[in-house]
């Protein structure tokens, strides 16, 4: 399959704008449901539904240089895994990344290759702000000059969802830093975070051996940063509410929320967000 498939670049709403963000951030809502709750009863969160419900993303003032520091913090505090399925410690990403001066991209993995598994796909479709507001804060946090967010080639409609997302956010000051939408071939391993760099980098996209993981990813020979969507979509909650809220779900080794696919000889199949910790019965009894 070619790895030159056209991407779809949206534009950056770098450009003065008369619109008003809302001051202040709305309470958390105890719903159980944070990633997804903007959207239960409208189907789709567009840009007014997000910014009514969780309120503007925190950015940093100009020339707030403790910013980076801070949003590290929270989401080492908040004790963040990563959702894409090796649960690193999300923290010690961005501790990489800032330790060799931050990165030139970040890259936001959204492949979902695994057989069956829908749940970014759901994400991205009805809650894309959480996403690309994840990625604003962390790319402005690393010194990104770019975010590239990766959606298979066979999810036409992910990546639709996201292109309009992006326009949504055009004359708003929610996107400081451009992002790219690109569609790689849709194989099992062209979602593994080194050969989804590679890919985004003009090279094969296959995974490499890296033996050392204190060794940060390249694209152009710069450092790089791969994170996945609802990995991402959870930090831009704990940037707004803090790690003692993330905290307060899941349970103390594991905290927060998981979104999980159920299918095959259910009751109910879909895409559920559970707190973390919620035993596999429970959750095919949902």
């Amino acid at each position: 399959m070619s790895t030159t498939t056209p991407s779809t670049t949206t534009p950056s709403a770098t450009t003065p704008s008369t619109t008003t963000l809302p001051a202040t951030t709305p309470p958390a809502r105890d719903d159980g449901v944070p990633l997804l709750s903007a959207w239960r009863t409208t189907r789709r969160a567009d840009l007014e539904v997000h910014l009514a419900h969780f309120g503007p993303p925190p950015f940093p003032r100009s020339g707030d240089r403790a910013w980076s520091e801070r949003l590290a913090s929270l989401v080492e505090a908040s004790g963040l895994t990563g959702r894409g399925g090796a649960a690193f410690p999300s923290a010690a990403k961005l501790a990489l990344l800032r330790s060799v001066g931050g990165a030139t991209t970040l890259v936001v993995n959204a492949m979902e290759g695994e057989p069956a598994s829908m749940k970014d796909r759901v994400l991205l479709t009805c809650a894309p702000h959480v996403v690309l507001d994840g990625a604003q804060l962390t790319a402005l946090a690393l010194g990104a000059a770019r975010i590239v967010v990766c959606v298979s080639n066979e999810r036409v409609d992910v990546a639709r969802a996201l292109a309009h997302a992006a326009s949504e956010r055009v004359g708003w000051p929610l996107s400081p830093v451009p992002v790219v939408v690109m569609q790689p071939p849709g194989r099992y391993v062209a979602g593994e975070e080194s050969a989804l760099a590679a890919w985004v980098d003009g090279r094969p996209g296959v995974p490499s051996f890296r033996p050392d993981k204190t060794v940060p990813l390249s694209i152009g020979h710069r450092p790089a940063l791969v994170h996945n969507a609802e990995t991402l979509a959870n930090v831009a909650l704990i940037a707004r509410r803090g790690p003692e809220w993330f905290r307060s779900l899941g349970v103390p080794g594991a905290p927060g929320t998981s979104l999980v696919t159920v299918s095959g000889a259910v009751g109910r199949p879909g895409v559920y967000e559970i707190a973390m910790g919620t035993s596999l019965a429970d959750i095919v009894a949902t």
